[in-house]
């Protein structure tokens, strides 16, 4: 802790005393009240960092109609005196005991249908902060949400007078545009062999109603022969920069350009050169397809909130849409484009002779074609 900050509530005592020191008084008198202030001070030398507990709901919560099993994770906050990252490894710190909680879908100002969450057991959490690989989750099994309704979260903990609850609207499926590149059969290209230059793809979206962020991700698939005959089918992803809608009306569209450049870098760093890969004989690409995962307002605004600060200003508002607790209760969507993409011929000899992935051993199981793999 800096000086300043260490000494800042002595400092705000002794101002304490002086505005109740007259101005008039000689100056010995002055220092001697300031050396009794201290005193006065130094006589509190038991002090209390943790105020009085209380019990803080934790809950996260993001709805998809493309789920069939939606899972709610209901914790609650801890405090103690004893050092904060051995709390977290224990699982009794924030896992509470037989909660109630109920999903409700409301339409029209009337339940429709309503849901008693279930716990059950994860077994395959990574290690990190809090307590794993096993933790306590919620769920409930619904394969049709209503894209016109909205869904109430509503939880009872034992003990705890006031009811957590939130609300949020779905975001409905939609039909993605992908520009004329990602709705049609046609080949993509990423480079021009008679201009000697890499070109740009654009991939197109109407805006969707209730949906705020926009987060295009391109998939790259392909194949890897090994030495021994086996093969395996493995895909790496391009996420691209976010993009937020004006409005959740649903009305207007936006794009994001593919740099051909840019998606050559791509794979060179998803994927080892080939001298690097012991096992692996030669590699085939397969196809490409775009993705979109949309946001809805609410989990927007609390991944905004969360971003790390880049400005001056490094504190940040706190934003939670649960009622007696805090978290996000929210929705969200991923929708495909309609077509697997190919490569043109000029993009394909790119991948297999270009600067950036040569080395990848990218190559044509077609015997006529200059990169072909051989036996």
């Amino acid at each position: 802790m800096p000086l300043a900050e260490e000494f800042q509530p002595l400092i705000h005592f002794i101002s304490l005393c002086l505005k109740s020191f007259p101005t008039f008084a000689p100056m010995k008198n002055y220092w001697t009240f300031i050396i009794c202030c201290i005193l006065i001070w130094s006589c509190e030398t038991d002090v209390d960092v943790n105020d009085d507990w209380k019990d803080i709901t934790v809950t996260f919560g993001v709805l998809s109609k493309n789920d069939s099993t939606h899972y709610i994770k209901i914790n609650k906050a801890f405090l103690g005196k004893a050092d904060a990252y051995v709390m977290a490894q224990i699982s009794d710190s924030s896992q509470y005991q037989n909660i109630s909680a109920t999903i409700e879908e409301i339409k029209n100002g009337t339940t429709q249908r309503s849901w008693s969450l279930k716990d059950t057991l994860i077994t395959d959490k990574e290690e990190g902060t809090f307590y794993y690989p096993e933790q306590t989750v919620y769920y409930f099994y619904a394969d049709n949400l209503d894209g016109d309704a909205s869904y109430q979260l509503t939880i009872s903990i034992p003990g705890k007078e006031e009811t957590v609850s939130a609300n949020t609207e779905l975001i409905d499926n939609f039909a993605l545009l992908g520009g004329f590149i990602f709705q049609s059969p046609v080949d993509i290209g990423f480079y021009n062999k008679g201009t000697v230059e890499y070109t740009d793809p654009v991939f197109e979206w109407g805006a969707q109603k209730d949906g705020k962020r926009y987060q295009p991700t391109l998939v790259f698939k392909y194949v890897e022969m090994y030495l021994d005959t086996t093969a395996d089918t493995l895909t790496f992803e391009w996420y691209m920069p976010p993009q937020k809608a004006g409005n959740i009306l649903g009305v207007g569209s936006m794009e994001q350009e593919i740099k051909g450049e840019e998606f050559y870098q791509q794979i060179a760093a998803n994927i080892k050169p080939i001298a690097e890969s012991p096992n692996v004989k030669w590699r085939k690409f397969i196809d490409l397809r775009m993705y979109l995962t949309i946001a809805a307002d609410e989990l927007n605004t609390y991944i905004e909130v969360n971003e790390p600060a880049t400005g001056l200003i490094q504190e940040k508002p706190e934003y939670t849409n649960i009622e007696n607790g805090i978290g996000i209760f929210s929705s969200r969507i991923k929708v495909y484009s309609k077509f697997n993409k190919e490569m043109n011929s000029d993009s394909d000899n790119e991948l297999y002779s270009g600067k950036y992935t040569s080395d990848l051993g990218f190559c044509d199981p077609n015997p006529n074609h200059d990169y072909f793999c051989g036996n």
